[in-house]
């Protein structure tokens, strides 16, 4: 068989490369094989699974763990030989999913079944059917729980007086909490499995990427996040975000934003779109906002854009404050950039502290540029600028600049 790239392993080495807005699904030609792709043609390189004492799917997470996969064993049926019950040890909750290869034809179907107890009674999820001149099939399983499972095999083929072998390829994706990382890594959510919670842990203040995709993006997909403080108690709301479509029609990931101070944090995850990748970028960020009017911090008119934070831990009461000059009677333009979880607010003010330009005026959530144009030109004078977060539980990173 032709062994080409899976869809999985393009999810992982894309979000190494992907930015925000870049859809990382394979492309069209790529076969959505899965651990198929990694089967060797020569099954003498195999264990043999009849002579293990328990068969081990690899946990499959990360790129280095798809570039050691070696999961796979020749399945051996004796002369006469129609059935076979075989253990397999499930480190983590998760996903199963097993490949079956036929390296003969002497056979009508090969059926795999994955049961919970070594009797064989009670039957998890569907069977994998192999039919000859099938090549290979496979299937995916969720199993809610570690520890031992039981596959049976069953043979139909028209003659008894030969020995006859067939690949099965096992590979494992968990549904566990874990660490959250810089590199993308795989988890399995679906109605049968409990959230996710991932641990990130930051050195500064700044803020978080998180950068999320479905291996199946055919119809679509969507997920719910939340961030939680080190009691994994909420400093956000659930967000249920879906992906976009962009300009040729695929999806793009799931990207969604939270301002932090140094601490420790969790993200929850709810999602039933099955197998997924997930990273998450951190930014530091130095804010230099003043903390009151007098304190206001000044912005050079035309000079470059000033960042600010509105993170998760601070109150509503609390407001950033900017102020610039104008020597003269002048045109000028603001502009505000954020990234946010939830909306921020922003008030233009004249030296009195009174409200110009429209008034309070919004930056919505996710990445959002407001540009505000004075009508005609403004009085010789000084004027401030605040942001604020109008929900205890939005954050968002900013940039602000008048010109």
């Amino acid at each position: 068989m032709k062994r080409v790239i899976s869809t999985i392993m393009i999810i992982i080495v894309s979000m190494l490369l992907a930015v925000p807005g870049v859809n990382i699904q394979a492309s069209e030609n790529t076969t959505k094989k899965g651990i198929s792709n990694y089967i060797p043609k020569d099954a003498s390189q195999m264990l043999l699974a009849n002579e293990q004492s328990e068969l081990i799917p690899d946990l499959l997470q990360t790129e280095k763990d798809f570039a050691a996969f070696d999961s796979y064993y020749k399945v051996n049926f004796p002369e006469s030989t129609k059935e076979l019950v075989m253990p397999i040890k499930i480190s983590a909750k998760g996903c199963l999913q097993i490949v079956l290869e036929e390296i003969t034809t002497n056979y009508s179907n090969l059926v795999v079944s994955v049961y919970s107890d070594s009797s064989c009674t009670s039957k998890i999820g569907n069977s994998v059917y192999l039919f000859c001149g099938d090549l290979y099939k496979e299937n995916s399983i969720t199993l809610k729980e570690s520890g031992t499972y039981y596959l049976k095999y069953e043979l139909s083929r028209p003659s008894d007086t030969e020995a006859l072998d067939f690949v099965i390829g096992l590979a494992l994706y968990s549904n566990e909490n874990k660490d959250l990382t810089k590199d993308p890594i795989l988890s399995y959510q679906d109605r049968d499995l409990s959230d996710i919670t991932y641990k990130i842990k930051v050195d500064s203040t700044g803020y978080i990427t998180v950068q999320f995709a479905a291996f199946d993006d055919e119809y679509g997909y969507s997920s719910k996040f939340q961030l939680l403080n080190k009691d994994k108690k909420a400093v956000s709301k659930e967000a249920n975000l879906s992906a976009k479509k962009n300009d040729k029609g695929k999806y793009n990931d799931i990207v969604q934003y939270y301002a932090v101070t140094k601490g420790t944090y969790y993200l929850k995850v709810n999602t039933n779109k099955g197998l997924y990748g997930i990273k998450y970028k951190f930014t530091s960020v130095k804010d230099k906002a003043g903390s009151s009017k007098s304190k206001a911090t000044a912005l050079k008119l035309g000079g470059s854009a000033v960042k600010g934070i509105c993170a998760v831990t601070d109150k509503t009461s609390k407001g950033d404050w900017y102020k610039f000059t104008l020597s003269k009677s002048k045109s000028i333009k603001i502009t505000i950039n954020s990234k946010s979880d939830g909306n921020l607010k922003v008030e233009i003010m004249d030296s009195s502290g009174k409200p110009i330009l429209y008034g309070i005026r919004t930056l919505y959530e996710k990445e959002y540029e407001l540009e505000l144009k004075s009508s005609g030109k403004w009085n010789k004078g000084t004027y401030y600028i605040k942001v604020t977060k109008p929900d205890k539980k939005s954050s968002g990173y900013y940039t602000v600049k008048v010109k």
